[in-house]
């Protein structure tokens, strides 16, 4: 199975068990046991979001512009903490052959609590070996910015935005500066409409789409959080 295709559907899985990961906000498990003979919903809505979408790429020159233009985004020192996390990231999707922890395969069907719990356990240790592993190996072309994004009701959400040129992958990430850094329902959908909008502003080629590459991957893993 691709890699990412495989790192994808664990995320699409994660998001509907709601299991708590390295970068996740999910708490608590909700299993839903599955017929061995049910078709995998997965591949379903992959099929689906392939038949939809236009090409419509951007570069990360381009995606950069975006940010600037609109948000006002300004380019900052990445910390350590997350650059280790975002090389860790590009590692698992585009480098996996420097771990040497093997890689579980979920399998063709639906994965029920016992084999989906073993996949997420092998994920996290091949995370933090991904995270230990020295940067310098890889010749990436990192950059980082940020930018404040202020709710109506005077909340103020920062958001930082990395990106890699080679690999061409960005990752968003948002926190709130308010005082007590509580949310409600609204402020979140606000959060994640910017989200999407970023994620959705680098669009796919049609050669992304015919081969199933990262690029789509990654796209339609945003269209599957909106469901």
């Amino acid at each position: 199975m691709n890699k990412l295709l495989h790192w994808v559907r664990g995320r699409y899985y994660r998001l509907k068990y709601r299991v708590a990961s390295k970068d996740g906000a999910a708490v608590g498990i909700i299993f839903h046991e599955e017929s061995k003979d049910k078709k995998n919903d997965f591949y379903d809505r992959l099929d689906e979001i392939s038949k939809k979408i236009k090409p419509c790429y951007k570069t990360i020159a381009q995606l950069r512009e975006y940010i600037v233009e609109k948000y006002n985004a300004k380019a900052v020192p990445m910390s350590d903490g997350r650059l280790e996390h975002f090389k860790a990231e590009l590692i698992l999707n585009f480098y996996p052959d420097v771990l040497n922890t093997p890689q579980i395969q979920m399998g063709d069907k639906a994965p029920k609590r016992a084999e989906f719990l073993k996949w997420h356990e092998n994920n996290e240790k091949r995370f933090e070996e991904a995270r230990k592993y020295p940067i310098e190996k890889l010749g990436l072309v990192i950059s980082h910015y940020t930018f404040d994004y202020a709710l109506e009701n005077g909340k103020r959400i920062g958001f930082q935005i990395n990106m890699e040129e080679k690999t061409g992958q960005c990752s968003i990430s948002s926190s709130s500066t308010h005082i007590d850094g509580q949310l409600n329902k609204a402020e979140h959908r606000a959060i994640r409409s910017i989200t999407r909008d970023i994620n959705l502003y680098r669009g796919v080629t049609q050669e992304d789409i015919d081969t199933r590459s990262p690029r789509f991957l990654g796209y339609a893993s945003t269209l599957m959080e909106q469901d």
